[in-house]
């Protein structure tokens, strides 16, 4: 037998270098309990153990998981198999780990295991460097250098992130399996526990560790770096280092991992930032080539919890894995997804991009389509502990442990948001497919997967609050076919309100009769309410009012001009509860000359932002009208209706000044010429005359029949008789762009039913979709100011 070719005589050497023997005996024996290991594998295997220790002498085998409980264990099992039904349960406590004296070659004792019947797998674990490429240059720390953290196509947007709830990792639970960390740096969060026996133990100053932990929690404080989620609940480590029966340092994956997976709840993440050397290669990949690192992994991210794994980096010569022609020892394809053979642990599995977009591969970064995402793998600003430093920093981490370590913390964000949201968590399946989404992230042509994009993660998942204003009583901030222009939620007082939410909150929800008419000659009053539909409070909603001449389709050049008072900002927009703005005051001298206007309000703040208002096309106009709550308007016209002369029998004509006048424009689009169509729609009584008055070319081109009103009209001018009830819809007809026609409905009602209140309303389409609408009331004073007086007293009442 040939010796090993590596040494023990340098702990470093042993710790990176020292191969580990597994083996993993078929589930159906039981291999459990506190017994002796060779006595028990004596009792159930009688003569082999004794073969193997005259072929080899010095071989001493041991449980391979120590830092956990057999009862753990088989909870960790039995909570998988809950989740999944599909799940093949593992006998953890059927793998052992095997140690040979250094005369020993290593292959060999796996070819004589293999041999053994009783034995399901055995493998040489070949420990690798940490999956990152180090290089002592030495950089300021800056977060200007963390250009990770910015917005997408150069990096994940963590800053957009840490404005929302749970953003920046609060309430969030992280754990990283690692070499080593120099827990006392002054930029990691204090009471991280470093990890004892026997799970593991720290070996002293470890620059990788405390690098990976900077890029994902460093403090936001005054000092160097800030992490992705700097704000966690807590902070755990795990170490792949141990020692041996003869007190020698080793380095494994599987004790850290054991007891990183127990300590754990679902929804919080792991990072196993370590690598491993691929058989009959030097080229590194993932841990999970391992089978029992493997069935960890699997019955971890089956318990809920987020694994995210580095896929390696290659060989010195920037030789890369391909995760698609990847073959194990029996010569499967276990890393393809479109294989029969294909494995899937469940974990995350991350590549390297270089740092300047578009983010192509790193040539040593791993490919294929078991890659999930990929992390910058270069230029990584971050923690250092060189030479035992607590005070230092760095800008050259590099490789899928970097890379990892940025996914590990969009996962943490991902998560927080969620929990702050709902309450509940993503499993580990659910993160993966949003992290991984191409719709959401910024993609890379190499097959390395996605670089997630927080901030469309964020508004893909509603994150975001959802500030909105109603268009009418029954809009729910969703996109609507129904009334446009009658907005409960713009407020005109002549007067100012005591209390404003008070006097127009919740009770008066559904109240669209709160507002006065503007008076002349003294200042004015506009309240805005709004409601929230989004994911948590919205904070600092601004809003504005602005007046336009009434027009069926009130384009930005009508209001833009006219704004009511200074804008006013809302502090607080809770969930679902209806906030009133404080007073806009509309000064006595920008108020309009008398007559009926619109009143335009927009709304939003810097999560949810208001609307742009300019440069449009026609299209995103549409949207901004129909699809956008964060816009609303209001055409509430409050007209007295006149007392006419005895009425004259009928058909003889009325004259013009016993109607009440509406006028208003018809605009055409702001782009080109486009066809419209008008429709009337009155709600009015018996013995109700309505006339619309269009220019007389618009009725040669409407072919209208209708029998035009017995009055006289100026030249030009056509009246069309309207019916007093139902709709009036006209036939489709072409407006000049930016044209803006002047009409009027002229309404005449029976002195009889004077007493009440009444609506008439016109309507604009294109297609058929509505653009703009104008609604006036019709009310008598005397019924007005006894509808003014029922709502004063039932608010009173309520508020007793």
């Amino acid at each position: 037998m040939k010796p090993q070719n590596e040494t023990k005589k340098s702990v470093e050497q042993y710790i990176n270098y020292t191969p580990l023997i597994v083996a993993k005996f078929y589930d159906f024996y039981e291999l459990g309990g506190k017994q002796d290991i060779e006595t028990l594998l004596g009792l159930r295997f009688p003569g082999s153990w004794d073969f193997f220790r005259k072929l080899f002498p010095g071989i001493k085998i041991s449980r391979l998981i120590t830092s956990v409980t057999e009862e753990q264990l088989t909870s960790l099992v039995m909570k998988a198999s809950k989740n999944n039904p599909e799940y093949k349960p593992v006998n953890f406590m059927n793998y052992f780990a095997i140690s040979c004296p250094f005369e020993i070659n290593n292959e060999d004792v796996v070819t004589e295991l293999k041999k053994w019947k009783a034995v399901q797998s055995a493998y040489v674990k070949y420990p690798a460097p940490p999956a990152s490429v180090v290089v002592d240059n030495q950089h300021d720390p800056q977060i200007g250098n963390q250009q990770y953290l910015n917005e997408s196509p150069y990096g994940i947007d963590a800053k957009y992130a840490w404005k929302i709830p749970g953003g920046d990792g609060a309430g969030q639970r992280f754990c990283n399996i690692d070499g080593g960390w120099t827990l006392g740096h002054e930029d990691l969060p204090t009471g991280i526990a470093p990890p004892t026996e026997p799970q593991g133990i720290n070996p002293g100053s470890q620059r990788h560790g405390t690098s990976v932990l900077g890029i994902i929690c460093a403090k936001n404080n005054d000092k160097g770096c800030v992490g992705i989620v700097p704000n966690l609940a807590e902070v755990k480590v795990s170490s792949s280092y141990k020692l041996d029966d003869q007190n020698i340092l080793i380095r494994d994956f599987s004790n850290g991992l054991a007891y990183a997976v127990n300590s754990l709840q679902p929804g919080d993440v792991l990072l196993i930032s370590e690598q491993t050397r691929v058989l009959n290669s030097n080229i590194y990949g993932p841990v999970e080539l391992y089978d029992d690192v493997y069935d960890l992994i699997k019955a971890a991210t089956l318990n809920g919890i987020i694994v995210v794994e580095p896929g390696g980096n290659g060989d010195e010569n920037s030789n890369a894995l391909n995760f698609d022609t990847y073959q194990n020892a029996d010569r499967k394809t276990i890393f393809d997804r479109n294989s029969p053979d294909f494995k899937d642990s469940g974990a995350i599995i991350v590549s390297a991009g270089i740092y300047t977009n578009p983010h192509t591969r790193i040539p040593y970064a791993p490919y294929g389509n078991r890659i999930d995402c990929y992390g910058w793998g270069e230029h990584i600003t971050t923690l250092d502990s060189r030479q035992n430093s607590t005070n230092a920093y760095r800008s050259d981490f590099d490789g899928t442990s970097g890379a990892s370590a940025i996914i590990a913390g969009a996962a943490l964000a991902v998560q927080g948001m969620k929990k702050n949201n709902s309450g509940i968590v993503f499993t580990a399946s659910e993160m993966r497919v949003i992290l991984s989404n191409a719709a959401t992230g910024t993609p890379s042509t190499d097959a390395i997967g996605v670089m997630p994009d927080l901030k469309s993660i964020i508004k893909s998942q509603n994150f975001l609050p959802d500030v909105y204003i109603r268009d009418n009583i029954t809009d729910n901030g969703l996109p609507h076919n129904g009334d446009l222009a009658t907005s409960p939620d713009i407020i005109l007082r002549s007067s100012a309100a005591v209390n404003p939410q008070q006097e127009f909150g919740t009770i008066s929800e559904n109240n669209n009769m709160l507002s006065n008419e503007a008076v002349t000659g003294r200042d004015n009053y506009v309240y805005v309410r709004v409601n929230n539909r989004g994911a948590f409070e919205a904070k600092d909603v601004v809003a504005k009012v602005y007046w336009s001449e009434p027009a069926t389709l009130v384009t930005p050049d009508m209001w833009l001009q006219n704004q009511v008072g200074q804008q006013i900002v809302i502090p607080n927009v809770p969930v679902g509860a209806l906030t009133v703005s404080d007073k806009i005051i509309w000064p006595h001298a920008e108020i309009p000359h008398e007559g009926h206007y619109c009143f335009i309000a927009i709304i939003g703040n810097e999560l949810d932002p208001a609307p742009e208002t300019h440069a449009f096309t026609w299209e995103e106009y549409i949207d901004f009208i129909r699809n956008n709550n964060n816009v609303t308007w209001r055409n509430f016209n409050v007209v007295q209706i006149p007392h006419p002369p005895p009425p004259q029998p009928l058909p003889a004509p009325q004259p013009p000044d016993q109607f009440i006048d509406l006028p208003f424009i018809g605009p055409g689009a702001f782009d080109k010429s486009r066809v419209f169509q008008f429709e009337v729609i009155s709600k009015l009584p018996e013995g109700s005359t309505v006339a619309f008055e269009i220019p007389s070319y618009w009725a040669k081109k409407l072919n209208t029949k209708d029998a035009e009103l017995n009055y006289k009209k100026e030249k030009g001018i056509s009246a069309v008789a309207i019916k007093n009830f139902g709709t009036h819809l006209f036939e489709p007809i072409e407006l000049e762009a930016k044209s803006k026609t002047k009409l009027r409905l002229l309404v005449n009602i029976p002195e009889k039913f004077r007493s009440q209140e009444y609506e008439i309303a016109v309507r604009q389409l294109w297609g058929k979709q509505e653009v703009g609408r104008i609604t006036w009331r019709l009310v008598s004073k005397e019924r007005k100011k006894d509808i003014e007086n029922k709502i004063r007293n039932k608010n009173n009442e309520e508020k007793i």
